[in-house]
This record gives C-alpha cells, sequence and structure tokens, in this order.
C-alpha cells in the first residue's frame, strides 16, 4: 500500500497522479491523506482507479482512498485487507529422541 500525504490545494490531478504510482509500483492499494475535504473530481478518479481483490480474503477493497486527516484524528481506518492472516501458527514440536548418530558421515 502507497500512502501519499497532501497539505494546501490538491485537485483530481493529484488522485491521477497517485493512482499512475500505484499501477506502476504493483501496489495493491493507495491511501490520499489530505487537509481539505476531498472534491467531488478527486472521488470520481479515486473510484476511477477500481478496485484490489483480495485472495487472501476473498474481498474486494477500493484500490484508492481519500482520506482527510480529521478522519484520521478521529480514528477512522482506511478499508484494508486486515493485517493479520487468518492462519493459525503451527506450534513448534521439540524432537523427543536425541539423535543417536549423525546426520550425515564426514569421515
Amino acid at each position: 500500500m502507497l500512502v501519499q500525504v497532501k497539505s494546501g490545494k490538491v485537485k483530481s490531478g493529484d488522485i491521477r497522479d497517485l493512482a499512475g504510482t500505484v499501477e506502476r509500483e504493483g501496489a495493491a492499494q493507495g491511501i490520499f491523506i489530505t487537509l481539505e475535504p476531498p472534491t467531488r473530481d478527486m472521488i470520481t478518479e479515486a473510484l476511477s482507479a477500481g478496485e484490489y481483490d483480495s485472495p487472501l480474503w476473498g474481498k474486494r477493497y477500493p484500490r484508492l482512498q481519500i482520506m482527510t486527516l480529521e478522519q484520521l484524528l478521529a480514528d477512522e481506518k482506511p478499508n484494508t485487507p486486515p493485517r493479520r492472516h487468518p492462519f493459525k501458527r503451527a506450534e513448534r514440536v521439540k524432537d523427543e529422541l536425541p539423535q543417536t548418530r549423525p546426520l550425515f558421515d564426514l569421515e
């Protein structure tokens, strides 16, 4: 996932630039963080980037998302796959039997 943070006057071209970078770098998603609420054109550009289909989770997520600093400070989260994987970690098994002879004969 790529994250871009911009302040000041942001526009739909900034979203297009991020979409191009996400594509070029082969990233699954991009998050655009800004101080100002996104314009209608910015939202349209983000939606036109399509979705990321997560093979691990079997779910689709927005390829590009725009979030304001205000949303982040309000503890809103971007719509991304969970950071934890759905697999249980295997328990480590100790070998109860001591090795009675070398694995390789090096003599």
